[in-house]
């Protein structure tokens, strides 16, 4: 009963989010600021603005986790440790709630964001072997990266006196690019991407949470809140190039693989570098509501896709799963009608945040070459997702494999007849929100049709080419490597291990014997002398250090 459970008590959240973000959206922002510790003139203070942006996302994460859960008693009804997985996994959901919700500011952000690193981790080794141990140390080291770029740039915004995003009134460079750093980790960003597809080991709901709603949004939502700042710099033409670049070769390695959870995967790496776009093109709002309608539809995909290989013996080749129209018609539904939003079809969810997208990079005053790339990327969506359909649905090449009916018709009928149809209305009606965002159409009607020329003709496209067998060995190798970048990174993660060795040896040896005899001397000194003011705030200094500490660690 403990996914039930757990399925409630996030569905009643979504409820009680919905309802602040309601009340609050025509209304100026209220703060509520708690402070705890003050030293000297700096002040640590934990505030929390009601939005209406932050808690419709802490909704709609929690909409979808209250989904997955009910997905999950069917999923991982034969597991061994299914409590163990449906805490963590709550644990990880309650995780991305805090740090949208606290993510104006630093402090309280960092520990929903060290979290969410801790807890998918846990999710990823779920399914103990090698080579998943192998997966989730690329993962674990990467996302590390950003944890400790976040942890320097935090230091320096505490120069300020606050941790609040409003104190800073001085525009440092180095902040923002350590906060880039950050973001660009989580969100799977190039060069930080390789540990994505990794991130794929973990069970299907895992993938569908975290590629919805959480993780790779984190990110996102970060730079939400420092586009001001980062606008202010040149630097954001460098990470807008680097956005592009992720889109292309995340949308190659999507029409060259054959691994469904993969496809979803590097899907969701280029509609999350569609997000980082326009955001460092400068519209918060367009990435925000894309961000909204993409969670919906990505997470709706991943069940989808997660039924069709649970009753195919495990089969994650889309070659070998096909005319799955027949078998599992309800999911066939859920996955084409995801993988239309995803596409930007008419009237979907997917399309209105979508065209305005493009709409907005057509009028910008941005590089002409950077232009063609996005429409070569966006192109490359609507291929992809037709051949994944093509090759589900409608390919009759190679034989059926087994379908494993063994699920039971409650069960089945609790997870396929509940969770998936609640989510499809929800990605359907995720259009209605536009009316929160006052958008300006910048493309006059004739021009607004080119992109639905464009997706047609991609469609097209597909079709025709189904059937060659084109032998492109280089092109295969570069997209599915991701630009060589799993290369690169092993050997960044060979050199990490030794070097965290050597650097552990040496504190455990030196440093830390160093450090506890002069604090006993200090200490010592500080009591002969009564110097209760002073050792009063070496006192906070120890705590605060501990607090780091443990947060670092």
């Amino acid at each position: 009963m403990l996914p039930f459970q757990a399925s409630v008590f996030f569905l009643l959240l979504s409820m009680f989010f919905s309802i602040i973000s309601f009340t609050y959206r025509h209304s100026n922002k209220v703060v509520i600021s708690l402070s705890f510790m003050e030293i000297n003139s700096a002040q640590m203070n934990f505030d929390m603005y009601l939005d209406w942006k932050l808690f419709s996302l802490s909704a709609i994460v929690s909409f979808i986790t209250g989904n997955i859960m009910i997905y999950s008693q069917t999923y991982m009804n034969s597991d061994k440790h299914k409590k163990r997985f449906i805490l963590i996994l709550s644990l990880f959901a309650l995780s991305m709630i805090w740090t949208t919700l606290t993510s104006k500011n630093i402090m309280p952000m960092l520990i929903g964001w060290d979290f969410l690193g801790l807890t998918s981790l846990l999710l990823i080794i779920h399914y103990q072997s090698k080579y998943v141990y192998l997966f989730a140390m690329t993962t674990f080291i990467l996302n590390r990266l950003g944890d400790i770029s976040f942890i320097i740039a935090g230091a320096y915004w505490f120069n300020s006196g606050s941790w609040s995003i409003y104190s800073m009134t001085e525009k440092q460079l180095f902040v923002m690019i350590l906060m880039s750093i950050a973001a660009f980790t989580k969100s799977a960003q190039i060069p930080f991407s390789s540990w994505l597809p990794k991130a794929m080991a973990a069970p299907t709901p895992v993938s569908a949470l975290v590629h919805s709603s959480t993780l790779v949004t984190a990110g996102v939502i970060l730079i939400i809140q420092l586009e001001p700042f980062i606008m202010s710099f040149n630097i954001k033409t460098l990470f807008m190039s680097l956005s592009i670049l992720t889109m292309l070769i995340s949308s190659l390695a999507a029409i060259m693989e054959n691994d469904l959870k993969k496809i979803i995967a590097f899907s969701t790496m280029s509609q999350i570098s569609m997000m980082m776009m326009i955001l460092f093109m400068g519209n918060a709002n367009l990435a925000f509501f894309h961000l909204l309608t993409h969670a919906l539809f990505k997470s709706l995909m991943f069940m989808a896709a997660g039924t069709i290989i649970h009753h195919s013996e495990n089969e994650q080749d889309i070659r070998k799963i096909n005319n799955v129209s027949k078998m599992l018609p309800l999911e066939t539904i859920m996955i084409n009608f995801s993988l239309l939003a995803l596409m930007g079809f008419p009237f979907y969810s997917g399309f209105y945040s979508k065209d305005l997208i493009i709409e907005y990079y057509m009028v910008s005053n941005i590089n002409p070459l950077m232009i063609i790339l996005i429409d070569l990327s966006i192109c490359m969506t609507s291929m992809y997702s037709t051949r994944l359909s093509m090759y589900l649905c409608w390919n009759n090449s190679f034989k059926n494999i087994l379908f494993n009916w063994k699920t039971s018709l409650p069960e089945k009928t609790i997870m396929i007849m509940f969770s998936m149809p609640i989510l499809s209305s929800g990605a359907m009606l995720m259009s209605l929100f536009i009316s929160n965002f006052n958008f300006e159409l910048p493309l006059p009607k004739i021009l607004k049709t080119f992109s639905m020329w464009g997706m047609f003709l991609s469609i097209l496209t597909t079709l025709l080419t189904m059937n060659f067998n084109l032998k492109m060995k280089i092109i295969k190798s570069y997209s599915n490597s991701l630009g060589f970048l799993d290369l690169f990174m092993s050997s960044i993660s060979i050199f990490t291990s030794k070097f965290s060795m050597m650097y552990f040896n040496l504190t455990e040896n030196l440093w830390i014997k160093f450090l506890t005899i002069n604090m006993k001397i200090n200490i010592k000194n500080m009591l002969n002398n009564k110097k209760l003011f002073n050792f009063n705030l070496m006192i906070k200094y120890i705590m605060f250090l501990l607090i780091m500490f443990l947060l670092i660690n």
